[in-house]
């Protein structure tokens, strides 16, 4: 019985843990902890958020954050997991037609 008793509940099967609290490890973590896992997920950043987040140092903005989501329209296999989670909740998504132009 692995050292438990017959009457004694069962704690989750995996324990992982996770390096890195940017999107990625963060809906790692989320989908791990769904699914019944015990997670730990470490950031050697002061915030979570990775590319989500900017900061300021000696008088200058470092604005980090992404430009863009991909995977926010509906029917894009990410859109499924930015809803899962919660992320475009309350949120309003604008589509662009044209999103980039370069000219040279």
């Amino acid at each position: 019985m692995n050292g438990r008793t017959r009457n004694a509940p069962r704690g989750p099967r995996e324990s992982m843990i996770i390096i890195g609290a940017g999107l990625g490890g963060l809906s790692t973590g989320c989908y791990a902890k769904m699914s019944g896992a015990m997670t730990r997920v470490f950031e050697k950043h002061v915030l979570p958020g990775g590319c989500c987040t900017g900061w300021s140092r000696v008088g200058y903005l470092f604005y980090y954050c992404i430009e863009w989501l991909i995977g926010t329209a509906p029917g894009n296999n990410a859109h499924q997991v930015w809803r899962e989670l919660g992320a475009l909740d309350g949120k309003t998504v604008t589509n662009f037609e044209l999103f980039n132009k370069v000219e040279d």
